[in-house]
């Protein structure tokens, strides 16, 4: 299935280039937390990143709007625990590479509502413990995750210039619709050994876009 996507993504990349478009970088800010489908007393504080990539967008006719590209973005979950009159951070932090495939249809000439849907490869993930006795611990879990995620979201995009330079602002919200961790166990530092709760990743971005 991974292949299968990135076939995908070529194609429509590179075949979207035989009609009038431009290249465009990204850069954003998001807010992510962890769904828990199985344990609904579970709840998170959202957790602030960041995200950043290139595209080449497309206005086909009848104001269809096309982009493919990639972004790197990061993700997770933000815990802060009160103990004894002190505070202790857990988070858990995910770096993906992905690749972002977008469709709409434009109103009024800037104003497009469209459709993300976006395979992802996680490259990097650890967890962060703040601890109230001791120094500070993160621990590297990423063979512990499951690599290749699949995102799906809603986004508003908003085109405007300003100087005979183009750019547009969006927001979207993306929902990833895999397992992020693998069943099994693991040990975290004095913890006893445990499973992974079954978790979803959930993203609020908003993204600015400057038209090459």
């Amino acid at each position: 299935m991974k292949r299968m996507f990135f076939v995908i993504w070529l194609l429509l990349f590179f075949g979207a280039q035989n009609y009038a478009g431009d290249f465009s970088i990204r850069a954003g800010m998001n807010h992510s937390w962890l769904s828990y489908p199985d344990v609904s007393e579970l709840e998170n504080e959202f957790n602030p990143g960041y995200s950043f990539g290139a595209a080449y967008n497309n206005q086909f006719p009848d104001n269809i709007y096309f982009s493919a590209g990639f972004r790197v973005f990061t993700a997770g979950r933000y815990d802060e625990i009160n103990y004894m009159d002190m505070t202790e951070t857990v988070g858990i932090d995910h770096m993906y590479l992905s690749l972002p495939i977008k469709a709409g249809y434009t109103f009024w000439g800037c104003l497009t509502p469209y459709l993300n849907l976006e395979p992802g490869y996680l490259l990097s993930s650890q967890i962060k413990h703040d601890a109230i006795l001791g120094d500070d611990t993160d621990r590297d879990i990423l063979e512990e995750m499951n690599k290749f995620n699949m995102f799906m979201g809603p986004g508003l995009k908003f085109d405007f210039g300003i100087m005979k330079h183009r750019f547009s602002i969006s927001g979207e919200i993306n929902f990833g619709l895999l397992r992020v961790p693998k069943e099994g166990e693991f040990t975290d530092g004095a913890l006893s050994t445990r499973s992974w709760v079954d978790w979803r990743t959930r993203e609020i971005l908003i993204t600015l876009e400057y038209h090459l």
